[in-house]
């Protein structure tokens, strides 16, 4: 629990989990990041149905910034990493020469049946499930330590989907999340993500989220 907010699972054992004195450090960064103009970077919710394909969205979106030489960063809650990488493969913006600058962090719950593909793509980072989103935090810090030499280069973020994460959080809690996340990217530099949300929820939490980011996109 960082400022009265749970950030693990409500389904998760704390007993067996260790706060993390980084996570702590990145915390108190953000509520005082939360008090002024965030900076280098700007924010877009993504608004859809299940037939909306919202995919196609934030697919475009980090393919064109990695053809343009970017960073490009997908955090799922909702699709595994294989499943991501196929579909990226099929789209005729696919560059196999741009993907290694690609880091998925695959938050699915592990399916032992399938292969694991970060022995064949170095760039996946896999999560034992969706119980502590600090872990997810931390897993992005340690993405941007790996690649702290483009310091000159942005970094696009996608996060497949805040509709997911509300299964197991409230939305305070995924509001802290994504501050954290944009905290760390402005430490870095300049920078630009995509929030996807399912139209399904709520009109009050659609809101919330509106007020979150900078541009609101509904498909």
């Amino acid at each position: 629990m960082y400022g009265g907010i749970q950030i693990r699972s409500r389904f998760s054992n704390d007993s067996e989990q260790q706060e993390s004195p980084e996570f702590e450090q990145i915390f108190k960064k953000v509520e005082i990041k939360q008090k002024e103009q965030r900076k280098y970077g700007k924010s877009t919710l993504v608004v859809g149905d299940i037939f909306s394909r919202t995919s196609d969205f934030y697919e475009k979106f980090m393919l064109d910034g990695l053809n343009e030489g970017n960073i490009c960063i997908i955090i799922s809650f909702t699709e595994n990493s294989p499943k991501i990488l196929r579909s990226l493969s099929l789209n005729p913006l696919y560059n196999k020469n741009k993907i290694h600058n690609l880091f998925m962090v695959d938050c699915i719950h592990k399916n032992v049946s399938r292969p694991r593909l970060h022995e064949i793509y170095g760039n996946v980072y896999e999560l034992p499930g969706l119980m502590d989103l600090s872990l997810v935090v931390l897993t992005v810090s340690n993405i941007l330590k790996k690649i702290r030499e483009h310091q000159k280069v942005k970094i696009k973020l996608v996060i497949d989907s805040i509709t997911s994460i509300s299964v197991y959080f409230e939305n305070d809690a995924t509001m802290i999340f994504i501050r954290a996340l944009e905290t760390l990217l402005s430490m870095y530099g300049e920078w630009e993500s995509i929030y996807v949300m399912d139209s399904s929820q709520t009109t009050e939490d659609i809101e919330s989220f509106s007020k979150l980011v900078d541009n609101v996109v509904e498909l």
